[in-house]
């Protein structure tokens, strides 16, 4: 009996221990993990930590920048149970703006339109969930419903990776005579480094997007689009890769156009990363922005179009573009005089397209134009043309094109 006892007593001694190791660690990653998150789009800031033995309160505000003046700011109270195995966190999620929050509500139907769980493991590992039930809105002009949306995600507080899975069922929107519908929006993420902002690669995949408006009715379906991007050969510099491919696009008026096997995989490499975030923070200042593109310009980069092609209604269309900007260039002296542009451009470039384009009346003139100055070669199904420039020097179809 005395044996039983002292064993009982170890095991809550040690479960108490486990509790108090998970409390720590808990506290010590998520403090950690909100000061992480500070960017031009998004940034948390954690008010309070009030930490008892088997529970912890913590409160958080989180602020997502938009368009708007003002951005959408949440407050979080996140309520932490202590196990001796894990902490789960049950986040209570709410708009700190009073009408922002009442149309929210208006909306969803409901105050607790956002919910949040999550769990903190003993390998720091959290697991989460997020869930936006699904909305609807109408007046006399607009109406709109939103489907049901969840982010699963995982994210490795120790080495600082993250891993993503959304699933959008989808929304259907009218205004003023125009209606969309989008079914089944699906995101995956592998952010590879949170400490680093370009480094992640990804897949988006929507099955439907329909538009409708006045007697033209628009339909895609199949939507891929992948992509990923990362840290350069060259110190400060990015390299990207998107490939964008589409089964089918159909155009529906007094005919019917479909296109199938729809296809664009474009890279950039080397371009200048501190530029290329300033770019991408939505600055309002001109003067900003400015100096941003003339030092992207400035450092040079390479432009590599290695796919597109489309099934037509008047045949296949196919190409590529393969263009090096070398450092140098200045985008003033550009825009003053463009032909300057020709010092620091080379590369090439090919195009396919079907020769019945000639009979489309919307086409035939600037086609018929190209055929007479040699830049498109006609043969029997299609129109080509294959150019070089490199060193300052055009060839069209073979042919040198002086500049």
């Amino acid at each position: 009996m005395k044996k039983l006892s002292f064993s009982l007593l170890l095991f809550s001694a040690a479960c108490l221990s486990m509790i108090y190791f998970v409390a720590n660690l808990a506290e010590k990653e998520i403090k950690a993990a909100l000061s992480d998150i500070q960017n031009a789009d998004f940034s948390t800031q954690l008010l309070s930590y009030e930490r008892g033995f088997f529970s912890a309160t913590a409160i958080t505000e989180a602020q997502i920048n938009t368009d708007q003046d003002a951005p959408l700011t949440f407050k979080i109270i996140t309520t932490i149970h202590h196990y001796p195995y894990q902490a789960v966190l049950n986040n209570h999620i709410e708009l700190t703006d009073t009408t922002m929050a009442q149309k929210a509500a208006s909306y969803f139907g409901r105050a607790d339109w956002i919910t949040s769980v999550e769990t903190i493991n003993l390998l720091s590992q959290l697991t989460g969930q997020l869930t936006v039930i699904a909305g609807k809105y109408e007046s006399e002009s607009e109406s709109m419903q939103s489907k049901p949306l969840v982010l699963d995600y995982q994210v490795d507080l120790k080495n600082k990776k993250a891993d993503l899975v959304l699933n959008w069922a989808g929304l259907v929107g009218t205004t003023y005579g125009t209606s969309l519908r989008l079914n089944g929006l699906t995101l995956t993420s592998h952010i590879a480094s949170l400490s680093i902002q370009d480094d992640y690669d990804y897949q988006i995949a929507i099955e439907t997007l329909e538009v409708q408006q006045e007697n033209t009715q628009s339909l895609i379906e199949g939507i891929q689009l992948t992509g990923n991007s990362q840290q350069g050969q060259k110190v400060d510099t990015l390299d990207t890769l998107n490939d964008l491919s589409i089964n089918s696009y159909q155009i529906k008026n007094e005919t019917i156009q479909t296109f199938t096997k729809n296809r664009l995989k474009l890279a950039l490499t080397g371009l200048y990363q501190p530029a290329f975030e300033l770019i991408n923070t939505g600055s309002d200042d001109p003067q900003i922005i400015q100096q941003a593109l003339n030092e992207l310009v400035n450092h040079g980069a390479q432009l590599s179009l290695s796919t597109l092609s489309s099934q037509t209604p008047w045949g296949e269309i196919d190409g590529e573009l393969d263009l090096v900007l070398d450092k140098g260039a200045s985008l003033m002296d550009i825009i003053i005089n463009p032909y300057i542009l020709f010092d620091y451009i080379s590369g090439d470039a090919r195009l396919m397209l079907p020769v019945t384009l000639l009979d489309e009346p919307l086409l035939a003139e600037s086609l018929q134009m190209g055929v007479m100055t040699g830049f498109l070669e006609v043969n029997e199904e299609t129109l080509n043309l294959q150019t070089s420039f490199q060193k300052g020097e055009l060839t069209v179809n073979g042919r040198i094109v002086p500049l």
